[in-house]
């Protein structure tokens, strides 16, 4: 896809021990997931590294290079990975080489395909001829609208990379608890512990999408879990009333399948304005009793919700794209995809 959307990859590292690395995308997701079965924590589990500045001083001068000097990257949140940082690194870089170039960079504040769906309509936007800083404005406008929720079947690998606690696994699992996490103020953070099984989750996720969709697509993404992806596509039809035609499809990358697994489900959409969503009115569902903070990057009166792993110093997922022309974007991304990033993960 990204060659057809003309982007450039700017892939994250999976690490095996010293020795041996990988970029994201090398192998297929059911070839990584064998080799990540492997593996424990302790015993060369894989960790996960942000591309350094290097990589996307490349990706930029190639751009530049070949007469395509106006670019745009957007990159996972800046509180979970320093991409972000990697990024606005290189601009400095290859400006002082190239002063006439024009390169901005663009926090999505989120993860995975909300990161996509930016990428996408950056693409858009550049494909309709608008301006570089136009293409900027529209994104970060379509930014504050997006939500995302996920949710996972176990926790085992969150232990693994070691991104949770062996007793909040061990009590997950005794309780049959099922995490939906969402992102909030640029972390991710806890949704719902969902008690049961994993269909309860997904229709927690349903309720709050019904509760506050707007319009246009609405993006799924699974890792490998087919079942679980056909169960949220059909309740999303049933019960918001989406086609399967509104329904964007996709797949996380090798890189969240380190900490996240095989099996989870996420689903991204575009909210209603604020007013509908109960500021300063009722709080929505969550798991955070009868308080409520305000996202700083949706607008969305969201639960209180605990954060999960975050880290400044954390390379999160896949690579940020990264292409040339009036406007361009990062990689499209699937959830929990290629250049996203799950929970500070490095």
């Amino acid at each position: 896809m990204a060659a057809t959307l003309r982007l450039t990859v700017v892939p994250y590292t999976i690490n095996f021990g010293v020795d041996s690395s990988i970029d994201d995308g090398e192998m297929t997701l059911e070839e990584f997931a064998e080799l990540l079965d492997r593996y424990e924590k302790g015993k060369g589990y894989p960790t996960t590294a942000a591309p350094a500045p290097a990589r996307f001083v490349d990706a930029f001068m190639s751009h530049v290079e070949q007469g395509l000097p106006r670019i745009l990257a957007i990159t996972i949140s800046s509180k979970l990975s320093n991409t972000f940082d990697a990024a606005v690194q290189a601009v400095d870089t290859v400006k002082g080489q190239y002063p006439g170039a024009e390169i901005e960079v663009v926090d999505s504040c989120s993860v995975s395909m909300v990161e996509g769906r930016l990428v996408l309509e950056a693409v858009r936007m550049r494909d309709l001829g608008r301006s570089l800083h136009e293409a900027k404005r529209v994104v970060e406008d379509l930014r504050e609208r997006l939500c995302i929720l996920a949710a996972l079947e176990t926790t085992r690998y969150l232990v693994k990379s070691g991104r949770a606690h062996r007793f909040q696994h061990l009590l997950s699992t005794t309780l049959r608890i099922k995490p939906v996490v969402t992102a909030r103020d640029g972390a991710m953070a806890l949704y719902a512990r969902v008690p049961g099984r994993i269909e309860r989750a997904i229709d927690r996720m349903v309720d709050e999408v019904k509760r506050t969709y707007k319009s246009g697509l609405v993006s799924v993404v699974e890792g490998i879990a087919p079942d679980l992806k056909e169960i949220l596509v059909r309740r999303l039809c049933e019960e918001v009333g989406l086609s399967r035609q509104q329904i964007l499809e996709s797949r996380m990358t090798s890189t969240f399948m380190v900490h996240l697994g095989r099996r989870v489900v996420g689903v991204v959409w575009e909210h209603e304005p604020i007013d509908s969503l109960g500021v300063g009115g009722s709080q929505p569902p969550g798991d955070g009793g009868s308080g409520g903070a305000r996202s700083a990057h949706s607008g969305r009166h969201l639960p209180d919700c605990p954060k999960i792993a975050e880290g400044g110093s954390g390379g999160a997922g896949p690579g940020t794209r990264a292409g040339g022309g009036r406007a361009t974007g990062g990689r499209v991304g699937w959830l929990f995809h290629r250049f996203s990033g799950a929970t500070g993960l490095n």
